[in-house]
């Protein structure tokens, strides 16, 4: 198919024009294969057994047929070649070599130039889309949450939530959204992001249901959210008031939990400090099991034939009736309900939870462990170093410092909690930390919080941490402290 950015987006794709057609094969892979653009409107493909040119109105011109191994008729019988791709760069019409493009990005050799600063993200004005915002609904911050590309090669294997071939996906942080709706923040680079409006409570107004990119040393800037891209808006009156100050830093909404994402880490302490005891007692309502809340939560559908629901399908989300804001869940969590009292915090990781989809994995592999509530990181596009991808302009070539301030408390289930005091942010930064239990490395978290789920309970043990910065360097670990888990308490071990 073919995209014409100058065609006017009815929101229908009549921006689309499809050029090839026909039915898949055995090999999912179907008559044509992905062709490679030789110019705008000619392209290099395949089709059925042969190689050929194809020119946007679907005319063909074959350059090479491969010999038949069996009956015409069977495409099976065909040593087909797939996605043609050339292997040296063609001729000016003259013979000369085309023109070399000088490097345009930081990530070539603009990197060593004395200008190249960090990636940063702005908004000019949140509240320009082609769907206004609901009245009353003010968005406060901007949350940029990563999409985690598939390790795995088929569709629901394995299942990450309840929305049929939902992608894993978490949270790197929130941003404010300045009073005249600009917004300016430093920006993840090389990682699939989206970006969502919260209120001041937190909860999404609205979502992205595309997605974007930043580069190294870029400047991604947009006009509104979702603008109508074939009008020119009106003149900003003024400097937005976001750049009038340096870019935001990433702010994270949970101590634990979010970055990465795992649902047992997130939500499930909240639910078995706060619900589960009770609906377990009364027999009444879900049994606050991942399974059990299905009903209560919001997704979108992956798959296709999902996209046509206007709250919870379409390629687009509805302000305001979507994720915690439309969930069922979401009215069960004030005093209101048999006067449950949330923290902010609880109310922010299950509110983070529903806006995220719902899912209950963050990543594609080692499922048994992140049900068992263990740190378990993507394995693609994430380093446990420097999880929210921020850029690097100069490698620090020292480590951390010293992790000091640990301490441990009781946590519900003959779990343990530690704590420690974050270390202040030198070359490169401090994103994350290294947990030891007894000398083994146990998990690598951000924040200054780690829940282990897995200590045995009236066994004597020893925790240490130590700091991480962005350039993968690890400081000195803390001064073990030694512990025992109890049943809800704690109590020190011998020196």
């Amino acid at each position: 198919m073919v995209l014409d950015v100058a065609v006017p987006d009815d929101g229908i794709v009549a921006q689309v024009k499809k050029i090839t057609s026909g039915p898949l094969f055995t090999d999912q892979t179907g008559e044509y294969g992905t062709p490679w653009p030789l110019a705008e409107d000619l392209f290099f493909c395949n089709h059925m057994g042969g190689l050929y040119l194809l020119d946007s109105a679907g005319q063909r011109e074959l350059l090479y047929a491969t010999p038949q191994t069996g009956s015409a008729n069977s495409a099976d019988s065909l040593m087909r070649p797939l996605y043609p791709t050339p292997l040296r760069p063609r001729k000016l019409a003259d013979g000369r070599d085309y023109p070399q493009v000088p490097p345009q990005t930081y990530a070539g050799e603009r990197a060593l130039l004395s200008g190249h600063k960090a990636a940063t993200i702005a908004v000019m004005n949140v509240k320009i889309a082609d769907m206004p915002l609901p009245p009353g609904l003010e968005p406060k911050w901007m949350r940029i949450v990563q999409l985690i590309p598939k390790a795995t090669p088929n569709g629901d294997n394995p299942r990450i939530g309840y929305g049929t071939q939902s992608l894993a996906r978490m949270s790197l942080g929130v941003v404010p959204v300045e009073q005249d709706g600009s917004v300016y923040c430093e920006a993840p680079v090389g990682k699939t992001l989206y970006f969502q409006l919260l209120d001041k409570q937190g909860l999404a107004i609205q979502s992205m249901r595309s997605a974007t990119y930043v580069h190294e040393g870029e400047r991604l800037s947009c006009l509104g959210c979702h603008e109508n891209k074939g009008t020119s808006p009106a003149p900003p009156q003024g400097t937005p008031l976001a750049l009038r100050r340096p870019p935001s830093k990433l702010q994270p909404e949970a101590s634990e939990g979010a970055l990465p994402f795992n649902w047992a880490r997130l939500v499930k302490p909240v639910l078995d400090a706060k619900c589960t005891g009770c609906h377990l007692k009364e027999k009444k309502g879900p049994d606050m099991s991942y399974g059990s809340l299905e009903n209560y939560a919001f997704c979108f559908q992956g798959a296709q034939g999902n996209f046509t629901a206007p709250r919870v399908g379409g390629s687009r989300t509805t302000p305001g009736k979507f994720g915690a804001r439309f969930a069922k869940l979401t009215a069960f969590l004030t005093a209101k309900h048999h006067d449950v009292r949330l923290t902010p915090e609880e109310y922010r990781r299950i509110t983070l939870w529903l806006d995220l989809n719902s899912n209950e994995l963050g990543a594609y592999t080692r499922i048994d462990e992140q049900r068992r509530g263990e740190v378990v990181w993507p394995e693609l596009d994430v380093e446990p170093w420097n999880p929210r991808g921020l850029e690097v302009l100069s490698k620090a070539s020292a480590p951390p410092k010293v992790v000091t301030g640990v301490r441990a408390g009781p946590a519900p289930s003959a779990t343990l909690v530690l704590t420690w005091d974050a270390v202040p942010e030198a070359g490169s930064g401090v994103d994350s930390y290294q947990i030891y239990r007894n000398g083994v490395k146990l998990a690598t978290v951000c924040g200054t919080r780690y829940t282990d789920l897995t200590v045995e309970k009236n066994k004597p043990c020893t925790y240490e941490v130590a700091a991480l910065n962005r350039s993968g360097l690890e400081g000195p670990r803390s001064a073990p402290l030694a512990v025992t888990a109890l049943n809800n308490a704690l109590a020190a071990a011998s020196p």
